[in-house]
C-alpha cells in the first residue's frame, strides 16, 4: 500500500463518554458519539460494542451492541452498578465509502450504587414435591412465589446442572420441565431471576436420580377351604404362607401371624387351635430391605354338635331263647372342614326293667360315611350290623362305639 493510500485510512475516534444518571444510581447510561473520527472519504456505518459481558439489561434506547450512521447520532449504553467499580470497554468501528475500516476503545468507569434498590426474591420448587426418580423422569419446575418488590419484570434463567443434555440444560421459560437420565446423580437446578436493572436473586432445588425402588413382597397364604374357612372347635387348622413372592434382590425375610383371638406365630406354615367365633387371620411379611406387606381371611369356627335326625332305622333279634341281632343307625351327615379328624360316639343304654346289657364283643360291620341311611337298604352313613344281645344275669353296662367320619 503507498503512502498517499495509507493517509486517507479513516481514523476511529471516541468522544469523552457523557453519563446520562446521577453518580450512584442503580442503572448507569452513558451516551457516546464519534464526531472526532476523520477520513478522507465519507463515514456511513458507526459499529458500536458496549461491551456485552458487563452490559447488563438493557432498557428502551439502549443496548448491548448497535449500529449509528453518524458521527454525531448517539449511542446509549447502560450498565448496572455494583457495590464497588466496574471498568467498561467499549469500542467503536467506524467504517468509510471504500469498504476501508478504523477500531477506537475507550474507558469507562462505572462508580458503586448508592441507591437502596432491592433485589428480586426467587423460589424454585418441584411441581407434586418428589425430587427423586429413576433415570428417564420428567421433572416439572415452578417458580411460584418469586417476588419482584417492585413490581418490575423479571427475566428467568434456569440451569440444570446437566451437562450431557447439551442446549436444553438451560431454560429461559418461567415454569420450565427438564427430563434426567443419569442414573446415581444429583442435579443442583438453580434459577436465577433478575429484575430490569440487573439486580437479581438464585434459588436452587436438587434433584437425584437413583435405580427404581423394589416393591415390597407379597403376602400371600391360600383362603382356607371351604371359604370362608369353617372349623370346628378343638381342630387344629393349618395356614401356608409359602405363596409368599419376594422381588429380585429382596428375599421374605419374616412371617409374622396374628391368628385375630391375642395370638400369634411366626414361620411360614404354623397351626393354630382356638375356640368358637369368627376372626381375622393376618399374614405379614417382610423382606430384607425392611419392606413388608399382609393380607387376610376371615376363618369360623363352630362348636362341636351331634349330628341331625339321629335315629335307628331298622332292628331284627333272632332265636327265642338266646336272643341276638342287630340294629341300624342313620342320621345327617356331619361336614368336616379339611384335615379334620372328626369322632363320632354312640352309646346305647338299656332301657328294659330286665337287667341286661350290651356286651363289650360285640362285631360290627358295613361301616360306611356319607348322606343318611333308611331301611333295608344298604347303609350310606353307618351301620352297626350284627350287633349281638346277650340277656345275662350280670349288672347292666352301656356300650360305646367310635368310629372316624372324613
Amino acid at each position: 500500500m503507498d503512502s498517499e493510500r495509507r493517509l486517507r485510512l479513516p481514523v476511529a475516534k471516541i468522544d469523552p463518554p457523557v453519563p446520562q444518571t446521577k453518580p450512584g444510581d442503580i442503572s448507569a447510561v452513558y451516551s457516546l458519539t464519534a464526531t472526532e473520527s476523520i477520513s478522507f472519504h465519507d463515514l456511513y456505518r458507526f459499529e458500536w460494542d458496549c461491551d456485552a459481558d458487563n452490559a447488563g439489561v438493557t432498557v428502551p434506547g439502549t443496548d448491548k451492541i448497535g449500529e449509528t450512521t453518524s458521527a454525531s447520532q448517539q449511542m446509549l449504553c447502560q450498565y448496572t452498578a455494583g457495590a464497588t467499580d466496574r471498568t467498561i470497554r467499549v469500542t467503536l468501528r467506524v467504517t468509510d465509502s471504500k469498504q476501508q475500516t478504523s477500531q477506537a476503545e475507550v474507558t469507562i468507569v462505572v462508580g458503586p450504587r448508592t441507591d437502596p434498590r432491592l433485589p428480586p426474591i426467587a423460589m424454585a420448587s418441584v411441581v407434586g414435591g418428589t425430587n427423586i426418580g429413576p433415570p428417564g423422569t420428567t421433572f416439572n419446575f415452578s417458580s411460584a412465589g418469586t417476588v419482584s418488590p417492585y413490581g418490575t419484570p423479571l427475566s428467568f434463567s434456569w440451569y440444570f446442572d446437566d451437562s450431557a443434555s447439551g442446549s436444553s440444560n438451560i431454560s429461559n421459560q418461567e415454569n420450565p420441565s427438564h427430563t434426567f437420565f443419569q442414573l446415581d446423580d444429583d442435579y443442583q437446578v438453580t434459577l436465577t431471576v433478575t429484575d430490569q436493572f440487573g439486580l437479581a436473586s438464585p434459588a436452587s432445588v436438587l434433584i437425584k436420580i437413583q435405580s427404581p425402588d423394589p416393591p415390597p413382597p407379597t403376602a400371600i397364604f391360600p383362603e382356607p377351604n371351604p371359604a370362608p374357612g369353617v372349623f370346628h372347635v378343638l381342630t387344629p387348622i393349618a395356614f401356608d404362607g409359602t405363596a409368599s413372592r419376594d422381588y429380585a434382590g429382596a428375599a421374605v425375610e419374616s412371617y409374622s401371624w396374628d391368628f385375630g383371638d391375642g395370638n400369634t406365630a411366626t414361620g411360614p406354615a404354623p397351626t393354630h387351635v382356638r375356640g368358637v367365633g369368627t376372626c381375622e387371620v393376618k399374614l405379614t411379611v417382610k423382606d430384607s430391605s425392611g419392606k413388608s406387606s399382609f393380607t387376610t381371611h376371615d376363618v369360623i369356627v363352630k362348636a362341636l354338635e351331634p349330628p341331625a335326625n339321629f335315629r335307628v332305622t331298622g332292628s331284627q333279634y333272632m332265636l327265642p331263647l338266646i336272643r341276638w341281632g342287630y340294629l341300624d343307625f342313620a342320621w345327617s351327615p356331619i361336614k368336616a372342614a379339611p384335615g379334620e379328624n372328626l369322632q363320632l360316639e354312640i352309646e346305647i343304654q338299656e332301657a328294659q326293667p330286665v337287667p341286661a346289657c350290651w356286651t363289650n364283643d360285640v362285631t360290627r360291620s358295613g361301616i360306611a360315611l356319607g348322606g343318611g341311611h333308611t331301611g333295608g337298604a344298604s347303609p350310606v352313613c353307618l351301620s352297626v350290623g350284627l350287633l349281638c344281645r346277650l340277656y345275662l344275669s350280670v349288672s347292666c353296662s352301656s356300650y360305646q362305639y367310635r368310629c372316624p367320619i372324613n
